[in-house]
């Protein structure tokens, strides 16, 4: 507002589409899926990694990371593959295809997200297709798309995130795939249809 003078008045919400995931990997049913928690992204302060290794370590919380390194020369993710290396219940799988990483997701009951910051989250939404469980810091507008799919901390505490995602994890019953309404032929119509003025 201070910079450019924009009140928003006319801002218009377009959602990011449904991913199409069929070819690429399977929703396996929630009693057999052999991972409890999962994240995705890169291994960086933003995204909150290693503290949220740290707090699942702390309580034996087994949780997947699947992502690169941000800076591998910097402390913070030395720190990050020191507690990795040592700890039983931290995963760390790397930098792998984003096909692998569906593959993962579709194999496990809750996806973590700690980051600080969020849009709408497209693993979010990938995740919720694929059968699992979200459960996020109150920082991004999934649950908002997805309320079925998504539970949201009530504060920034990793402590009460690590106890929320365990605890969804622990259910018998997983949520499905949502029904959501956006796909990217949709989102790139109506953002076509804005440039023209209509």
């Amino acid at each position: 507002m201070v910079d450019t003078g924009w009140r928003g008045e006319n801002a218009r919400i377009i959602p990011n589409g449904k991913p199409g995931l069929s070819d690429v990997a399977d929703m396996w049913e929630w009693s057999k899926r052999p991972i409890s928690m999962i994240t995705v992204g890169r291994i960086e302060p933003r995204k909150r990694s290693l503290e949220l290794a740290q707090a699942a370590a702390s309580k034996d919380a087994r949780i997947v990371f699947a992502g690169s390194l941000g800076d591998e020369r910097s402390t913070y993710a030395q720190q990050f593959l020191n507690l990795a290396e040592s700890s039983p219940t931290v995963d760390y799988r790397g930098s792998i295809s984003h096909d692998e990483v569906l593959r993962l997701m579709g194999q496990s009951r809750v996806l973590v997200n700690a980051s600080w910051v969020e849009v709408q989250s497209l693993v979010d939404l990938e995740a919720a297709h694929l059968g699992t469980r979200v459960v996020s810091l109150p920082n991004g507008n999934s649950e908002e798309w997805l309320p079925d799919h998504v539970t949201y901390t009530p504060d920034f505490d990793l402590d009460q995130l690590v106890d929320t995602a365990t605890a969804a994890a622990s259910t018998s019953v997983g949520p499905g795939a949502p029904s959501y309404a956006w796909d990217w032929q949709r989102a790139a119509d109506s953002l076509h249809a804005l440039y023209l003025g209509s």
